[in-house]
């Protein structure tokens, strides 16, 4: 056995295939695991005995052909070949000996089955081409930056960075990044790296022409050198929590504001009947009757205040009426305006849509934005009030469904308010003046959000304040309807009266027997029904029912009115409630009420009520 022989036994021990073949492609020496790869490549070679006899597969030969006519030594390949049903991948090694263990003018194959790196070279390609897909969807910046500071590299999918990707690479974080903010990176790059854990904080970062956004920073460790910092905007979530906050809010005070403008209204009520009949006493040129007119108009104020604090009422819905916007803007800024040193421009086309809006509610909201207005100018100035007709997208503004909507802008040229207050100013009983309850802003907030708007608010220290209200708009023109002057109308009915309260059932009673009616009264619904039922089992019924909408802990008007449709459909019912904006009294035909009558109201409100009930049925 020469020399080379010698050398070659040796290669059996290897697991790695080796063939030595001579230029005629004869097989001059080949360890197991050759004649094992050989006999899986070439089925003919299964029932070959002698080693040196087995068939070169035919992808080999050609590759050995092609090589021995190359200048070249030594070649690397790789090579798919296909093996019982299957693809196998195998690296192919050729080596021309010259001189080399006595051996001369041959080639030396070695024969590696790298299947299994093929198909994890496949998987992770997938996989890479998964996470560029993903890294594209998701909303994030994604920056690889090394324990100095220094950016590697980064996607940025958001354009919330102020540079551009070329202008990033090489540069420390601290030429993007305000300086405190790149410290607190460079804390948790090395914290992260340091801990091989996830730091995860946030930031505030001053977006041009975007104004402030919110952040959140990811940072994982790459290395000992390098980590991934994943980068989200999170200013649209912080919006949305802070609108969920201001509802949360507005949840809280509308339960007890509902209860306490409806108690006040019944006591206004009980009053300003009162003073009804105590007029009809007097004759309209007696001194003690302009007094009782006074008392009657400064309880109607009253009754606008229990108006706003129902605007925060959950059992508010607005008494809607479709308007010209431009028209109630223009009034209510003027009137709000009037006798103070600050001047207003108008901006409002004519083609303005109008809107379908509580007209008292929407006045309030727009008084409140200018009469602050007015206040943050102490030493006068221009309030400039713009609207214009918009259809949003989708998503457009957070909080708003796609569709047409009506902007109101009013913009001052005021103090500014701080960052830190731009966030608190439609909280309840929030405020920085000395005299104020806070509830102006959070009023306004509650009314838009009643109308199915938004209400928001930008600001610059010394620069001014600008207010942004989206009403939804409405393809209907509005009718004029010019509203009657006030009178008594006397009659001779049969009316049914229900109400909880004793001394709400009195002066009522009282009321319509000074305008001519009989009166039963009933404490609750249930009572009401046992003596409608009877009325019509003598034959002498009712021809009205005046019915409270809320009896706490027994059946109110909602219920009742359900029972006695049943009893008679053609009963004549008129609803009435402090709740005077809640759905019920917004859309009473549509729970079987002929009439509503809010209270409190004066003997010729309800005499006309009355009267335009008996006169139409």
């Amino acid at each position: 056995m020469n020399y080379g022989e010698i050398c070659f036994s040796l290669l059996n021990y290897l697991e790695t295939p080796i063939i030595l073949i001579d230029t005629n492609y004869k097989i001059q020496n080949i360890n197991e695991n050759g004649i094992k790869i050989f006999k899986q490549l070439e089925p003919y070679n299964l029932n070959i005995k002698n080693n040196l006899n087995l068939k070169i597969p035919y992808e080999l030969k050609t590759l050995i052909e092609d090589f021995s006519n190359t200048n070249l030594t030594e070649v690397i390949t790789d090579k798919k070949i296909f093996i019982n049903n299957e693809n196998y991948y195998f690296r192919l090694k050729l080596n021309k000996i010259s001189n080399c263990f006595k051996l001369s003018n041959q080639i030396l194959i070695s024969i590696t089955n790298i299947t299994e790196q093929k198909k994890a070279q496949k998987i992770l390609q997938e996989n890479t081409l998964e996470l560029k897909t993903l890294f594209k969807v998701l909303p994030d910046t994604y920056l690889k930056i090394n324990k100095s500071g220094i950016l590697v590299s980064f996607i940025n999918n958001n354009n919330d960075l102020i540079y551009t990707s070329q202008k990033f690479i090489g540069k420390n974080i601290d030429f993007f990044i305000p300086y405190k903010i790149s410290l607190r990176f460079k804390s948790a790059i090395l914290k992260s790296i340091k801990t091989k854990s996830l730091i995860v904080f946030e930031y505030k970062l001053k977006i041009p022409n975007n104004g402030i956004n919110f952040f959140e920073a990811r940072l994982v460790p790459l290395s000992d050198d390098e980590v991934i910092c994943i980068v989200r905007n999170l200013t649209q979530k912080k919006q949305t929590e802070e609108e969920l906050l201001k509802m949360e809010k507005l949840n809280s005070i509308s339960t007890l504001a509902g209860g306490v403008a409806h108690d006040f209204n019944n006591i206004l009520t009980i009053i300003l009947g009162n003073i009804s009949l105590i007029k009809t006493n007097f004759d309209t040129e007696n001194k003690l009757y302009e007094k009782l007119i006074n008392i009657e108009k400064i309880i109607i104020q009253a009754k606008n205040l229990t108006k706003q604090l129902l605007s925060f009422s959950k059992c508010s819905n607005p008494v809607k009426k479709i308007c010209y916007i431009g028209d109630l803007v223009k009034e209510t800024t003027l009137l709000s305006l009037s006798g103070s040193n600050v001047c207003e421009k108008f901006y409002i086309p004519e083609n303005l849509w109008p809107a379908e809006v509580d007209i008292s509610q929407i006045n309030q909201v727009l008084s409140n934005l200018i009469i602050n207005s007015c206040q943050a100018m102490p030493n006068g100035g221009v309030i400039t009030v713009r609207c214009r007709n918009m259809v949003l997208k989708e998503n457009e503004i957070i909080g708003l469904s796609k569709g047409k909507y009506v902007n109101i802008s009013i913009k001052d040229q005021g103090h500014g308010i701080t960052e830190e207050n731009l966030l608190k100013v439609f909280d309840p009983y929030f405020t920085t003046k000395d005299t104020g309850m806070g509830l102006g802003l959070f009023s306004a907030y509650s009314i838009i959000k009643n109308h199915n708007g938004q209400i928001s608010v930008k600001s610059r220290i010394g620069k001014g304040t600008i207010f942004q209200i989206y009403l939804p708009a409405c393809d209907i023109m509005p009718i004029e309807i010019k509203a009657p002057d006030p009178k008594i109308f006397h009659g001779k009915s049969r009316i049914l009266i229900m109400d909880d309260e004793e001394d709400i059932r009195n002066v009522l009673k009282s009321m319509l027997n000074y305008l001519g009616h009989t009166v039963e009264v009933s404490k609750d619904g249930k009572e009401a029904i046992f003596l409608y039922k009877k009325s019509l089992e003598n034959n002498n019924p009712f021809d009205i029912v005046i019915m409270d909408l809320t009896v706490p802990g027994g059946m109110g008007g909602e219920e009742t009115i359900k029972h006695l449709l049943k009893i008679d459909s053609n009963v004549k019912a008129i609803v009435s409630s402090g709740y005077y904006s809640r759905g019920v009294i917004s859309n009473y035909k549509e729970h079987g009420f002929k009439g509503v009558i809010n209270k409190p109201y004066t003997i010729e409100e309800l005499s006309t009520e009355l009267n335009n009930i008996l006169s139409s049925c």
